[in-house]
């Protein structure tokens, strides 16, 4: 399952995040077409490194030598290589104008997304770990992981690297809820202890 995946690429990505560049870099699809294979150089490409100062872009341009072709097929291939390039750079402008706009629209909605909020939590408010993936849209945080439990699940296991089941979860919030339920009693046992009525005081406020 692909958000399965994701998450796993993101635990892996916590435990290098220090070595992200400030602005990660943006898939390039003529070399990635697919963003698994993106995320899958990208973190290899910092396990090898030290630092951020070692970051180097993993894009590689490839040169042809055209010293034994006709002065003619010369400039028909520079002609033709300039279209390809002007090509090139007008789609990787409009997949980098699409990517600033996703990233500016998660920080647009973390107030109010409390998804985007406990990924970023995750990250310990580095928003390096959002950036780096465009999978990780507003779109993907509504609908991605559709169930509360899911997510749960799903945020565990960016967390942990560890696949949880439902059941398992659902265990899990039982004993919050339980733990919480103990935690109130022992506050009401206090205030009344104090004198105070502990459900009017939390009434009034």
């Amino acid at each position: 399952m692909a958000s399965i995946r994701l998450a796993e690429d993101l635990h892996k990505l916590l435990g290098y995040i220090g070595k992200l560049p400030n602005n990660p870099p943006i898939r390039d699809r003529s070399i990635f077409s697919k963003k698994e294979e993106y995320r899958e150089a990208l973190i290899s490409h910092l396990e090898k490194i030290n630092s951020t100062q070692d970051f180097q872009s993993f894009r590689v341009l490839n040169t042809s030598s055209l010293t034994e072709l006709s002065d003619e097929f010369k400039k028909i291939a520079k002609d033709l290589s300039d279209n390809i390039f002007l090509s090139v750079m007008g789609e990787a402008n409009e997949q980098g104008n699409k990517e600033m706009a996703r990233r500016k629209e998660l920080r647009f909605h973390v107030s109010e997304a409390p998804r985007i909020y406990r990924l970023l939590e995750v990250a310990n408010f580095d928003w390096r770990l959002l950036d780096s993936f465009e999978e990780l849209s507003a779109c993907f945080f509504k609908s991605g992981v559709k169930t509360a439990i899911n997510f749960e699940i799903w945020i565990n296991l960016v967390c942990t690297g560890k696949l949880i089941s439902y059941d398992e979860e659902l265990k899990t919030q039982e004993r919050n809820r339980e733990n919480k339920r103990i935690k109130i009693e022992i506050i009401k046992e206090y205030f009344d202890i104090s004198g105070v009525n502990f459900d009017e005081m939390v009434g009034n406020e």
